[in-house]
């Protein structure tokens, strides 16, 4: 197992070929995480070979944030994103009635969690870097930088979601005219009846969670941060865009 994941981090060239580095960055921290995870449930396992790996894997990461941000961003908000969407789906009442995984959902997923957490956030929090530069950073400008985040994000990136959510019952690319008032009749209903309360929920959660982001972690880092608590927040978000209002 040792001799195998140390085969993996010499063959840079090797494995640059077969995979993006950022993908590749993302399965060794996976590859760490599941060593501490063997080590824990079984005593004969080396705890310190899982640990090693973490440690190696969490490197590898680490300078792929610096050397390829975008890309590596783009792969974990990917992994996150599905990983929080197979944790609500299977926490459903649903699923636990025997319900299946639906992948097409999880597959929606992985796409908002690629091209708007990894890709958009990406950007914009750059951009706030030059609006609110974190070379002199005062409190005062943290607490100015979250009011501009969540009063545009919040709002915004929780009402697109909803609108993505509420599109899958809708035929909008053969239903013609018909679908699409139809989808938007249902995503103005999923406007007023969960909007605000996600919203509120949202600013309990990234209010303090920015303070920490924008104000103690570099500026490299910053979307691996988001992506963290982006797990946790899209297991509540995604239970609540797909499920099945009364």
């Amino acid at each position: 197992w040792g001799k195998g994941y140390s085969g993996l981090v010499s063959s840079s060239s090797l494995s640059e070929e077969l995979m993006p580095s950022g993908v590749q960055s993302v399965l060794l921290v996976l590859l760490g995480l599941a060593g501490l995870a063997a080590s824990e449930a079984s005593p004969l396992m080396a705890g310190a070979v899982g640990k090693g790996m973490l440690r190696r894997g969490w490197q590898a990461y680490s300078g792929a944030l610096k050397s390829h941000p975008l890309r590596t961003n783009l792969a974990t908000s990917g992994v996150l994103t599905v990983a929080s969407d197979l944790v609500a789906q299977v926490s459903s009442a649903d699923f636990k009635a025997g319900g299946q995984i639906d992948q097409t959902r999880t597959a929606t997923m992985l796409g908002w969690g690629v091209v708007v957490t990894g890709g958009f956030v990406f950007h914009w929090l750059r951009f706030l870097d030059k609006v609110f530069p974190p070379a002199g950073q005062t409190f005062q400008r943290v607490l100015t930088k979250i009011a501009v985040n969540q009063s545009l994000m919040s709002p915004g990136l929780n009402g697109a979601f909803f609108g993505v959510s509420t599109a899958r019952g809708h035929d909008l690319l053969q239903g013609g005219s018909e679908a699409r008032d139809n989808w938007l009749t249902a995503w103005k209903a999923k406007l007023d009846k969960d909007l605000l309360e996600t919203v509120i929920q949202s600013n309990c959660l990234w209010c303090p969670a920015h303070i920490v982001n924008f104000y103690l972690v570099p500026p490299h880092g910053r979307v691996l941060f988001t992506s963290g608590i982006f797990f946790a927040w899209t297991c509540w978000l995604s239970s609540v865009g797909y499920r099945k209002d009364v």
